[in-house]
């Protein structure tokens, strides 16, 4: 994957690359655009092969892009999830006409947090083919992450098990304390992005937090030439692959996870003002017997009591699924409180209960702007027999007016434990009623030795 430019690049942006060519393979190419756009690139990528796909892009932005038939950001968001082969950039052409009016950094955000929800990257991933890349007369390096066996830090990495935009995550051995644990490496094309600011940013919360549903940090190294984070490995599977395999998580078993995941959120405010700004069921990791629920990643987190790194204007703060609809009205930057977290958290029931976001959508500005004028599908009608007071609830953490939605941790836990009262007493109806036809004797019906038809 392309990495961020050196300084010997800076004099040459917004020149058009020359002889830049190499091979993308899948999900490679929003790497490159990543690239492109923060060099100011003037061009258009061609993505050779029977998709026949093409971006176009001017100083960076993009203004156009088409796969096939397909055109605007479906075709983007297309391209980016199937484009592999050999890629080459040229000049851009005139009279081709805009589809893609949205700001460039915020669209490629949202399709990546699109993608990761919807189709989590390859493993292993292809590299492009090339040393370097041309961007005018400056040479930029590939990146090439550690490999399994490798030493970072204290612990030897033994295999990869999740990439991003930003970091790749390997399991890994912690040679001094002699445990797993889990390390997220900064990749390079991220240092000197708001990506660093990320990864800092949760190293300085996470040191603070104590909580059993919350993940436990053990170190964190920005100095090194592979910047990473060092935490506790959950031996089971993430919320989100428990969706994948299953489909929905049934409310007895769901109900005793969202009580915990609001229960850390809840000591994550009271104790340090904490907002954690990217609540979805990616985040949610859970211990091998499902018992415990652990709440990942606050890369995106605001905390009052603690001096964070600022981050752009244009950085999308949440997640596209999950983002609360005043979020949506101001590009996703600025506006984070516990409202908008509650409404994320609600957005993470529905998902969690009903095996689908409350929106749906390929394109994902439709999908943030559908919020803004369109209630989601009722959860009641989705699944039926789910207690009401839970629906309830759920109804109430998803108001698109901030006043409206519910205001405060402790109204959700008060309604998840009344869901629960009212999910065990349908459950004990249900024993009782199963007791009473097996105790009942068999020759009432006529079924007793020597009484069958008299």
């Amino acid at each position: 994957m392309p990495a961020n430019p050196s300084s010997s690049t800076d004099s040459n942006l917004g020149k058009p690359p020359v002889g830049m060519s190499g091979r993308l393979g899948q999900r490679d190419l929003l790497d490159l655009l990543l690239l492109l756009h923060r060099t100011r690139a003037t061009g258009v990528v061609h993505l050779d092969g029977p998709q026949r796909i093409q971006v176009h892009l001017r100083a960076g932005s993009i203004r156009a892009a088409f796969q096939g038939e397909l055109a605007g950001a479906n075709a983007l968001t297309r391209a980016i999830l199937t484009g592999i082969g050999a890629f080459r950039f040229a000049d851009l052409p005139e009279g081709v006409p805009r589809n893609i009016p949205h700001d460039t950094q915020f669209l490629l955000d949202s399709i990546a947090k699109v993608l990761a929800e919807i189709a989590p990257p390859p493993a292993p991933r292809h590299e492009i083919e090339t040393d370097f890349l041309e961007i005018g007369t400056g040479r930029i390096a590939c990146f090439a992450p550690p490999k399994p066996g490798s030493v970072v830090g204290p612990c030897r990495l033994e295999q990869e098990i999740g990439r991003g935009a930003s970091s790749v995550v390997y399991k890994a051995h912690h040679q001094p304390l002699d445990i797993p644990v889990v390390v997220k490496v900064l990749l390079q094309q991220a240092q000197r992005s708001h990506h660093r600011s990320m990864t800092t940013n949760e190293a300085r919360l996470l040191a603070r937090l104590n909580h059993p549903s919350i993940v436990r940090l053990f170190d964190f190294d920005d100095s090194a030439g592979h910047p990473y984070l060092i935490v506790e490995y959950i031996d089971g599977p993430g919320v989100s692959q428990v969706l994948r395999e299953q489909g929905r998580m049934a409310a007895n078993e769901a109900l005793p996870l969202l009580t915990q995941v609001t229960e850390a959120l809840a000591y994550a405010w009271d104790t340090h003002g904490l907002i954690h700004g990217d609540l979805k069921p990616d985040n949610i990791l859970l211990t091998a017997n499902r018992g415990v629920a652990k709440l990942v990643d606050f890369g995106l987190a605001r905390c009052k009591s603690v001096k964070l790194p600022d981050f752009p204007d244009d950085v999308v703060m949440g997640t596209p699924s999950y983002i609360a609809p005043e979020q949506v009205r101001s590009n996703g930057a600025a506006v984070m409180n516990t409202v908008t977290d509650l409404y994320s958290l609600g957005a993470t029931f529905y998902h969690i209960l009903a095996g689908r976001p409350p929106f749906v959508d390929e394109d994902p500005i439709q999908l943030m702007v559908r919020r803004l004028h369109e209630d989601p599908p009722p959860l009641a009608e989705l699944v039926p027999g789910l207690p009401k007071g839970l629906t309830e609830l759920i109804k109430g953490l998803l108001m698109a007016t901030p006043e409206l939605r519910i205001q405060t941790y402790d109204e959700v836990l008060d309604g998840l434990t009344a869901a629960q009262t009212e999910l065990d007493a349908a459950a004990n109806v249900i024993r009782r009623r199963t007791s009473f036809w097996r105790n009942v004797p068999s020759r009432l019906f006529g079924r007793d030795t020597g009484t069958a038809g008299h």
